[in-house]
Order: structure tokens, then C-alpha cells, then sequence
């Protein structure tokens, strides 16, 4: 080994090259991941009209000014012309039509071989010269005889993929989708079903949830290259336009739960006082089993009532003289917008 082939020390630092602002760089291994029904696929869809439309993705700026998008779609479940009809509904026009190369798996063979797929991969790239390659879904692409559990299988895998596009010149970025698993992991990177070599080979990870019972989708990302004024995207609601189909940010899903929170305490408390008027000198016993509530949960709720002058007390609370509770109505004319005031609190 010469000196000067050993000489990392003089390797100069690079500017980062952002295809999103602060979320995806131009040269990037990104994936979109979430279960079935999450909304990655819409994600999906908005993130190549941002691109060629040069729009804003998810409140983050597009950078360059043209791009090329290769996006193969091989999730069966939207068929070729679904796909085409979203991308349209997006706004990309006739006009923009030639910046997207739009091909599913009725585009190869399905008995090829992973290395036949790629070949073939490989040969659209270099006829299309495209900035951003879409795969979705990548399991579908990628055949592998181990599964994708099998670590080392998944290592080579995706280190094959992306050697054939940076031996082809290809120097764009690559946005794959995958399903997420069943289990939701307090570490969102851990979401990703199959090995966690899949996890190592991306840099860039947007993850989607579909929140039934709230009715909210969210999406949250997990980032080696991170714009120091931006950050990362903590899990925040994805909100979509039923005329255009554009999604947008809208709040932190961390500030959402804690609104609700506060509005089911304030709800306890309006039901807790509203039962101490019709059934007055209750101990916190028949308080708690006529609401349906622990006496646990009870408690601070009473305090807080007591400390608004809401309600009193009598009994010392000892046996034979237990404390019941009773709403200070008369003496002080309590209002319904005191009573809400208080609640709210």
C-alpha cells in the first residue's frame, strides 16, 4: 500500500445535496414503511408529482429544479391504471408525463431471477438516466431463497442492488417501500419486517401509521443525514385533500394525544360534579361504582373540584364518620360557565 492511497485524512468534506430539504438527499437508500392500508403508497405518489412539479413534500422543500423518476410499481393490490389516475389527480400533466418512467411487473419476466431482474433494472436506468428510483414494493422485486429473516441474505441483497446502480453510474437516490410488522416497537426503526440488515442499508427511514379508532394517519422519520435546523420529523398527522389528493403535516400526534387527554379529564370531572348535584353526601366509594370509575381515578378529581369551590365535604373520613362530598351550589350560585371553566382546566 503507498502513502497515497492511504492518505482518508485528505479526503474533503461534502456539502449535503438534498432532494427533500432536510429529509431525503439526492444520493439516499430511503424507505417508506408501514403496514397495509397506512398510507405509504399515497406518500409515495406525492412524493414523485412533488418532484416533478417541484412542490413541497410533507412542508419540506423540493431542491432541484428538474428530475426524472423511474418508479416501479409492483404492489398489486392498485393496478397500472389506478396508479396512473393518482399520479394525474396529483396534478402532473400530459406535459410532464415524459419525467416519469412508469412500470410494473407486467414490464419482466415474474420467473427471472433476482440477478435477471436487476439486469434488467439496470438497462431502464441507463435508457432513462432517471434522478430518483421508486421501488414499491421491494420484497416483491427482490427474490431471495432464505426469506427475509435471514440477515446475511438481506445484506447481500440490497448491497446488490445498490453496487449495480453505482457500477451503472446511477448516482440518485433510491426510495423503496416495505411493510412494517405487526407489532409496533417503541424504536420506530425496529418496525420493519424482516432482518435488520434492512434497517443498516437505509439511511433514510419515513414510517406511516393508520390509527383506526382516532382516525389519523401519521408518519415519522428516522434519519442518518439530518438538516440541523429541521431535524427529524417527529410523528406528526398526515393530512390529506380530498380534491387534490396532496397530503400535508398538520399536528404533532404527541400534542393531539395530549389535547385528548386533557378534554377526557375535563369530561371525567363535569360527569363527577354533575353526579355529586343529583346525588348529594356520597362517600368516594359510591362516587366511584356510580360512575363506572376506580376510586384511584376518583380521587384527583375530587381534589381538583374542592380546590375550585365546587364541592365540600363532611366527615372526618374515619370509621363510623366517613367523608362525603356535596356540591356548593346555593351558597354560591355556581354557573354552567363556571362549572366548564373549571373542567377545562
Amino acid at each position: 500500500m503507498t502513502q497515497d492511497s492511504n492518505n482518508w485524512f485528505a479526503i474533503p468534506e461534502q456539502k449535503t445535496k438534498w432532494l427533500i430539504k432536510g429529509l431525503i438527499t439526492t444520493d439516499d437508500n430511503a424507505s417508506f414503511v408501514g403496514k397495509p392500508k397506512s398510507g405509504k403508497s399515497t406518500a409515495i405518489r406525492n412524493l414523485i408529482a412533488s418532484v416533478v412539479l417541484r412542490r413541497p413534500f410533507l412542508g419540506r422543500e423540493v431542491v432541484p429544479t428538474y428530475s426524472q423518476v423511474l418508479y416501479l410499481h409492483i404492489d398489486r393490490k392498485d393496478r397500472k391504471h389506478q396508479v396512473a389516475s393518482d399520479l394525474r389527480h396529483l396534478g402532473i400533466t400530459e406535459d410532464e408525463k415524459d419525467q416519469v418512467l412508469l412500470l410494473t411487473e407486467e414490464d419482466f419476466l415474474r420467473e427471472w431471477t433476482f440477478e435477471e431482474r436487476c439486469d434488467w433494472l439496470i438497462e431502464k436506468v441507463n435508457e432513462f438516466l432517471p434522478d430518483l428510483i421508486i421501488i414499491d414494493l421491494l420484497l416483491q422485486f427482490i427474490k431471495t431463497k432464505k426469506g427475509v429473516n435471514d440477515y446475511d441474505n438481506m445484506i447481500e441483497a440490497l448491497a446488490y442492488i445498490q453496487d449495480r446502480l453505482k457500477d451503472a453510474g446511477y448516482e440518485g437516490a433510491l426510495v423503496m417501500s416495505l411493510h412494517a410488522r405487526k407489532a409496533v416497537s417503541e424504536d420506530v426503526g425496529d418496525s420493519i419486517l424482516g432482518s435488520t440488515a434492512i434497517r443498516g442499508s437505509i439511511g433514510t427511514g419515513l414510517y406511516f401509521r393508520q390509527y383506526k379508532k382516532q382516525k389519523q394517519y401519521t408518519v415519522e422519520s428516522d434519519q442518518t443525514q439530518r438538516d440541523p435546523a429541521l431535524g427529524e420529523l417527529e410523528e406528526t398527522i398526515v393530512n390529506r385533500d380530498s380534491t387534490t389528493g396532496v397530503i400535508t403535516l398538520g399536528a404533532r400526534f404527541e400534542d393531539l394525544k395530549r389535547e385528548e387527554k386533557k378534554d377526557e379529564g375535563a369530561l371525567r370531572r363535569q360527569k363527577l360534579y354533575n353526579c355529586i348535584v343529583r346525588n348529594p353526601d356520597r362517600t368516594v366509594e359510591e362516587l366511584a361504582e356510580a360512575l363506572s370509575m376506580s376510586k384511584k381515578t376518583v380521587l384527583p378529581l375530587l381534589d381538583a373540584l374542592e380546590k375550585s369551590n365546587l364541592i365540600y365535604s363532611t366527615g372526618e373520613g374515619k370509621k363510623g364518620d366517613p367523608k362525603k362530598w356535596l356540591a356548593d351550589i346555593a351558597p354560591s350560585n355556581v354557573s354552567n360557565a363556571q362549572v366548564e371553566g373549571v373542567c377545562s382546566k
